[in-house]
């Protein structure tokens, strides 16, 4: 009767203390949802701020630098989108997508250094060198967002750590060239 019940016991602690407690995978899932969500919305917004110096003269240095973060930029967004949808998460709707122009609204968070609508719209009032000053602030806020939101990122999936790492990276060599 006592080793019935002390492997009983022994059972009942196998199977309950030792069980896996899905809280932290959850947790993992969520954070890494919540960056590759915020990724999309920066580099989407960052891609509207771009467009806005489509026609205009820059620096030669910037205009590199521009075209450069646009790519990558567009890669970030992809990588990011199709993480989201493997983890079977919502993809944003983002600034950038059709159905915002017809109504729809973005879902997308005030993030520190992300041009708004309002910031955009003041440069279309722009030319020439002032044209230039003030983009380069906004893109050097921008890129300075992205280079601290990744840097940021501490969770342990491997594909948002590389996504961060590369957010980090390309973000800081592109203000290294606006310097």
């Amino acid at each position: 009767m006592r080793f019935r019940l002390l492997v009983t016991g022994l059972l009942a602690f196998l199977l309950f203390g030792c069980s896996s407690d899905d809280s932290d995978a959850k947790e993992g899932s969520a954070d890494r949802a919540a960056f590759a969500t915020e990724l999309m919305h920066r580099d989407a917004a960052l891609l509207n701020l771009l467009d806005a110096s489509l026609g205009q003269t820059l620096p030669t240095t910037t205009s590199t630098a521009v075209e450069t973060v646009r790519a990558d930029a567009t890669a970030r967004i992809e990588t990011s989108a199709d993480l989201l949808a493997e983890w079977g998460a919502d993809v944003p709707v983002t600034v950038r997508d059709h159905g915002v122009d017809h109504g729809i609204e973005a879902d997308a968070p005030d993030l520190e250094g992300t041009p708004t609508e309002d910031d955009i719209h003041g440069l279309e009032e722009l030319s020439g060198d002032d044209f230039a000053t003030a983009f380069t602030e906004l893109l050097r806020a921008a890129l300075d967002g992205t280079t601290t939101a990744a840097s940021a990122y501490d969770g342990t999936d491997q594909s948002a750590g590389e996504l961060a790492e590369a957010a980090e990276r390309q973000s800081q060599a592109a203000l290294d060239t606006l310097d």
